[in-house]
């Protein structure tokens, strides 16, 4: 495998463009936000002609209750490797809590986004802000006209098509995440969503998930719609016994894969006794599967592994792969590792998978280090290039880091704005060159801004 080096490693320092309506590569920015509250949980995507869509949710209050609501902001790209920055006016209210579609006040929360094609597909959750009961699963598309003009397709503002109507997002948060179909076969406006679906929960800190998948296909028009599917059923992810962090359960990561085929990972965390389990154990699980409209899952291969301690959780998996890659269609996976109660690092691990004669994992080494906790890995994939970024803590402060297997033996510390970056998400866009500097890599982050002291979503773009 060739390695290439990104060309933000020789350490250019980013400029604030607080003032400017254009960025360009290693400018980092500030994005709009409608919401004063805090912002958070910002994904992204890049289309097939280099505009970015990022979205995330933020803090707000409808009738004085909290909640969250879903906005986006569209960067069309300009050529000559500019993007121009909508002002607050152009941020998307995408999903609105004060339309009480599932009660006197709703909150949307922890969207995702994928690029199928020239336009984007957005999904979140919607659920009550005060108390529990029946969710729905939302999308829309966010189509881009002439003149990087965004374009909302949706029932109404502020309001996405039900793509599930019977859902319990639970413990776990639903975590939708959005897979594009037909990229190898040039097939537009289609997406699977998988997500999880809380079926059980013991009331003692056991709780089972469903893992759904939804396929969406906007192609013409107005989305139809084939599911919800069951891919894997009462998937345990439990409470730790002994506390430790919260946030969402399941999270499954779903990407396209060579051949018409879908790779989908998913944490699962058993207590001692729970569906039999022996002693407390975390697993990270990989399926392999075939979606045909009309026909549903055809299940072809799993796998299942830990990090380091088996006794620990395995959580938010992030894959990623390549439909120009030279090899024969391997896909890269990232988690990260947490202890029991709390004590001990976290650890980030990133592997490559590979499918022929079943699902064989490599383990690429991730350099994590004693008393420094890695988390939140996320990985990219391409031709001839794999590369991870991810935030580290120590004493008490985020750094945001990358790394390049088998080039780097450390991690290189990116030089960004705002205060404690972390939670990445990035695309990549590959020009199908095999060159260096052919691929155009966003990369969204989630830090304190330094004047008004209130986290932000950034956004900065590579040349790699």
């Amino acid at each position: 495998m060739r390695h290439l080096l990104p060309c933000f490693v020789a350490g250019l320092m980013p400029v604030s463009l607080a003032a400017q309506s254009t960025i360009g590569v290693q400018e980092p920015v500030v994005l709009p936000v409608i919401s004063p509250g805090e912002a958070d949980h910002a994904t992204l995507a890049i289309n097939d002609q280099g505009d970015v869509l990022v979205v995330w949710h933020s803090q707000t209050k409808v009738a004085g209750v909290p909640c969250r609501q879903v906005e986006g902001v569209l960067l069309p790209y300009q050529g000559g490797l500019q993007w121009e920055v909508p002002a607050g006016s152009g941020v998307l209210l995408l999903g609105d809590p004060a339309l009480a579609l599932v009660d006197t006040v709703d909150t949307c929360t922890k969207p995702d986004v994928v690029s199928v094609g020239t336009n984007f597909m957005v999904t979140w959750p919607r659920g009550q802000a005060v108390g529990s009961g029946p969710d729905r699963l939302e999308v829309v598309m966010v189509e881009v006209l002439p003149g990087g003009i965004a374009s909302v397709l949706a029932p109404s503002p502020g309001e996405g098509y039900v793509a599930d109507s019977n859902f319990e997002k639970g413990s776990g948060g639903g975590m939708p995440d959005l897979a594009r179909v037909g990229a190898n076969t040039g097939a537009l406006d289609r997406a699977l969503i998988a997500y999880g679906h809380e079926s059980f929960a013991s009331g003692g800190g056991e709780f089972e998930f469903d893992l759904r998948l939804v396929h969406v296909d906007f192609s013409a028009g107005s989305p139809v719609f084939d599911g919800p599917h069951d891919l894997v059923t009462a998937v345990p992810v439990d409470d730790f016994p002994n506390g430790g962090p919260g946030g969402g359960k399941l999270v499954p990561d779903i990407v396209e894969h060579k051949n018409k085929r879908y790779v989908v990972a998913y944490e699962s965390y058993f207590r001692a006794g729970h569906q039999g389990a022996v002693t407390k154990e975390g697993w990270m699980n990989v399926m392999n599967f075939q979606f045909q409209t009309g026909s549903g899952i055809t299940h072809l291969d799993d796998a299942r592994y830990n990090a380091f301690d088996p006794s620990h959780r395995q959580r938010r998996p992030n894959l990623a792969t390549s439909l120009v890659d030279g090899d024969d269609g391997s896909v890269s996976l990232s988690w990260m590792e947490f202890p029991d109660g709390g004590v001990g690092d976290v650890n980030s691990w990133h592997a490559e998978l590979n499918f022929s004669g079943g699902i064989t994992i490599q383990d690429l080494a991730y350099p994590n280090k004693p008393g420094r906790d890695d988390i939140h890995p996320t990985v990219l994939h391409a031709d001839g290039l794999r590369l991870c970024f991810a935030s580290s803590e120590e004493s008490g402060s985020y750094r945001m880091r990358s790394w390049v297997p088998g080039v780097t033996s450390e991690l290189f510390e990116l030089p960004l704005m705002g205060t404690d970056p972390w939670r990445a998400a990035t695309d990549l866009l590959d020009l199908g060159t095999g060159l260096p500097q052919s691929r155009l890599v966003p990369l969204s982050y989630e830090a304190v801004e330094p004047v008004s002291g209130v986290k932000r979503i950034y956004l900065i773009l590579y040349l790699v």
